[in-house]
This record gives C-alpha cells, structure tokens and sequence, in this order.
C-alpha cells in the first residue's frame, strides 16, 4: 500500500494493497482493499472498500475500486470492486 503524508488511520481498520491520497481518513473497523481513496475523503466505520481478487468468484468482476476527492462514504458502506464514486454515499 501507498499511505500519503496526512493520512488517518483509525484503530482496527485495515488497509491491503491500496493507495490514500492526502488527508484521507480511514474510520475504525473498515477495510480497505484494492482501492484509491481521493483527497481528503473520509471512508466511515466498518466500510468494506473494494475487495482482494481472490476472495471473487466471478473475477470479471473484480477491478481496483476508486473513491474521488472530498468525498464521504457512511459508516458501514460497501463500495463494490471495479466501482468508481463520485459522490457521497
């Protein structure tokens, strides 16, 4: 993984072969996985954000999962592999 300058990472959450830009923060409990999370976006508590390939049966639907910029995903949001968010969720 690529953790940029700024980063928080809160207790229990779990980061695996993903790039955070600056200022991005990572709640309690989520996982982050395969995946860009933006600049100063906020992933809440116990997120699942993208997932590793080889916990994905159909592998046509795996692909890296891309959270923009200043964007906030709720607390106990899944942002699926391969997707792309451009707004809050």
């Amino acid at each position: 993984s690529m953790i940029s300058d700024g980063v928080t990472v809160e207790e229990g959450a779990v980061i695996y072969d993903s790039i955070l830009m600056p200022g991005a923060v990572v709640k309690k409990g989520a996982k982050v996985e395969y995946a860009i999370v933006g600049e100063n976006s906020i992933i809440g508590e116990n997120c699942q954000v993208g997932a590793r390939p080889e916990t994905i049966e159909d592998k046509s639907s795996w692909g890296v999962a891309v959270v923009g910029h200043n964007l906030t995903i709720s607390d106990g949001s899944t942002v699926a592999p391969k997707a792309i968010i451009y707004e809050n969720i």
